[in-house]
């Protein structure tokens, strides 16, 4: 039967394979850093409970509970939201402990069998052999302990009778009696803890002791344990077999706890596809407005692909298949820039944000620059507020006016997803406004050629790519009149090219979209001529999300669409005059065939395929057990159409991994045909 020993081994060696990147997921670094301070300058931090399901700590003034899942789920007495100071002051004081042993720290470092004429020094010597590798890292703090070890590696110390000296030329001479405080070195002050403890650890190497670091090295840490990839598949399989609609809150839990295995394991990827995957249930189970089962199916099916392809390429699986726990940025010279236009948002997940996009002449590409804040946790950030205030880079003004200017971004650092950082060697230098036509991207004017671009940069499959590949400028030949569809809360704007053919501007009303709604259904007859800059979209129709439009008369202008204010009137409120907004409400209108086609979103490929999207769909919510269930197959010739693989898949549907295969390649099919979400 698990106790409190086993908890407390399974949460120490958990705590210990997160790394800076991890910690970092639960927490901001400023918190972090905080943490480390207390924990270095002594915090008391201390254990007065435990049993099988938690580990209670007192962390000065306040407890925290923390049970298998780490601090992703503790509970502090403290009144902070979410993450807190105590919740990681009490995973570092973890990170100090043994693994093996629920009592306080144990000496690890052990003497070798025999007599060994080595270990009878001098009491004073005694005192640095008998100081345990578990009060040396609580001393030190775990990144000072770590680099001790790196520095015997690299420095090369010698030991004499109470100094040792590195190849570096430091030194660090031992007191008698005065303790690990009171050791002399020559280091710089944030290097001191690191040099002393290396000389420590040489000292007692020297003189026959084999102290264990306690910790993983950098290629360990660096492994990835696919040994966690059958456990993802095994848990999806029990969910297809119980069925979506009747998943119960237990496996929330358990996906949140594999996913916080797969993030210390490196599959970071698969940790952020299982937090999805749970974040959807949750919203099943309490019958939120966003819940969407076959949102979730797909979304299973995808990550048990994702399982199944890591497990074939394993222990090499790629980096765009295990993903990273941070974005890394690469620093260049100089980078040219145009904005095109800024635009607020919020996740599914919890956060809210704005972007801004640019496009660089020089490269031809697009980039973004992007600032968040987690909703239980915004302080006074909102997106508006953002928009008016400083830009992220000196020299820049304000961030709405370096969204509509060219200029030239000095040290700027660019990660793959070419999204700029925000760091401080940054500078804006030649800001221009308005923009030279000639520096903007060449506007699409036949749709045709813009679905032929789209289609190039498209990602299939597990293969994944950035949002920015579907961003396009166009320039509609007319603007025909706006519908906005009662049904879905949309606004569609039939926008027609030079060839006649017609693509969709589609809107949804949200709080962030209600006065870009207002604006275009009042002024959509003067846009004619005027090019629209937009993500490019086929969920669930095709169509184009509107960020800016472009005006080239008298100057070449950007005007954000999504920041666009609601219009005011005067108001008279005894004998003051007063500004105030006008209520809006969208009025619907069903009155052209092209809005009505662009609201249904069907082809003749997803209308044939849908029997095969119901069949699967409903065994997976009813609950799947291969073939038991005398479902009747889907009436539709798969192999006549030249459907091979999806009417082999159906043919062998012999266990739950199986069904969400067929789901995962009947979804790929519906991708590289054009028409999937």
């Amino acid at each position: 039967m698990a106790g409190p020993k086993d908890l407390l081994e399974k949460l120490t060696e958990m705590i210990r394979a997160l790394d800076e990147a991890a910690y970092l997921t639960y927490a901001s670094k400023g918190l972090l850093r905080r943490a480390r301070k207390n924990m270095d300058a002594g915090a008391d931090v201390r254990r007065i409970e435990a049993n099988a399901d938690e580990i209670v700590f007192e962390v000065g003034d306040h407890q925290v509970k923390m049970g298998d899942r780490g601090p992703l789920k503790s509970v502090c007495t403290c009144p902070a939201p979410d993450a807190c100071i105590h919740i990681l002051m009490a995973c570092l004081h973890l990170d100090t402990l043994a693994a093996s042993d629920p009592k306080e720290i144990e000496p690890t470092a052990t003497k070798p069998a025999g007599n060994d004429s080595k270990t009878n020094q001098s009491p004073a010597n005694a005192e640095w052999l008998a100081i345990s590798t578990g009060t040396l890292r609580k001393w030190a703090g775990a990144d000072a302990y770590r680099k001790a070890w790196r520095l015997l590696e690299t420095h090369e110390p010698a030991v004499g009778i109470q100094e040792v000296e590195f190849k570096n030329s430091i030194r660090c001479r031992f007191v008698a009696g005065a303790g690990l405080d009171g050791l002399i070195t020559n280091a710089v002050p944030r290097e001191r803890k690191s040099y002393a403890t290396a000389a420590v650890l040489a000292f007692q190497i020297e003189h026959g002791l084999t102290p264990e670091p306690g910790f993983q090295d950098t290629a360990d840490r660096n492994r990835v344990d696919v040994s966690l990839v059958g456990d993802i598949q095994q848990l999806l399989g029990q969910m297809i077999r119980i069925g979506l609609n009747h998943l119960s809150p237990a496996f929330v839990q358990r996906i949140h706890q594999l996913a916080l295995l797969c993030r210390t394991g490196r599959l970071f990827r698969p940790a952020k596809e299982l937090e999805s995957c749970a974040r959807e249930i949750e919203w099943i189970i309490n019958r939120h407005a966003r819940a969407d089962i076959p949102g979730l199916f797909n979304k299973m099916a995808r990550l048990y692909a994702l399982a199944a392809s890591l497990a074939n390429q394993a222990p090499h699986a790629p980096k765009k298949l295990t993903g990273t726990a941070r974005s890394t940025y690469y620093a260049i010279n100089a980078i040219s820039l145009v904005g095109l236009g800024i635009y607020p948002w919020e996740t599914a997940s919890g956060f809210t944000g704005l972007t801004a996009l640019f496009w660089s002449p020089e490269m031809a590409q697009y980039f973004s620059w992007s600032d968040s804040r987690p909703n239980h946790a915004r302080g006074g950030f909102t997106p508006h507020r953002r928009y008016d205030e400083e830009s992220p880079w000196s020299g820049g003004k304000r961030l709405k006016d370096l969204g509509r200017s060219s200029f030239i971004l000095e040290n700027p650092k660019i990660n793959p997803q070419r999204r700029l950082s925000s760091h401080q060697g940054c500078r804006v230098n030649q800001l221009t406004s308005p923009i030279e036509p000639a520096l903007l991207p060449k506007p699409f004017t036949r749709w045709s050629k813009l679905r032929d671009a789209m289609q190039q940069s498209q990602k299939l499959g597990l293969s994944r790519g950035t949002p920015l590949d579907s961003l396009c400028v166009i320039q509609p030949l007319s603007w025909h009149k706006p519908v906005f569809d009662e049904i879905e809360q949309q606004l569609i704007v039939p926008l027609e090219d030079e060839e006649n053919e017609k693509v969709f501007l589609q809107l949804p009303f949200t709080k962030w979209t209600e006065a870009a709604v207002y604006y275009l259904e009042a002024r959509y007859a003067g846009q004619s001529g005027r090019a629209l800059v937009g993500y490019y979209t086929k969920q669930p129709a095709e169509g184009i999300f509107p960020i800016s439009i472009i005006r080239h008369h008298p100057d070449t202008s950007i005007s954000d669409l999504l920041f666009t204010p609601l219009p005011k009137k005067k108001i008279n409120w005894k004998g003051l005059l007063l500004d105030k907004i006008r209520p809006f409400v969208p009025l619907p209108e069903f009155t052209q065939d092209d809005a009505a086609n662009a609201a249904a979103g069907e082809n003749d490929i997803a209308l044939f395929l849908s029997p095969v999207d119901d069949f699967l769909l409903a065994a997976a919510e009813s609950g799947f057990q291969a073939r038991d269930k005398g479902m009747p197959e889907p009436a539709v010739d798969l192999a006549g159409a030249g459907f091979l693989l999806l009417d082999a898949d159906l043919q062998n549907l012999n266990s739950e991994g199986a069904l969400l295969m067929a789901r995962y390649h009947y979804l790929l099919h519906l991708e590289a045909l054009g028409t999937g979400r």
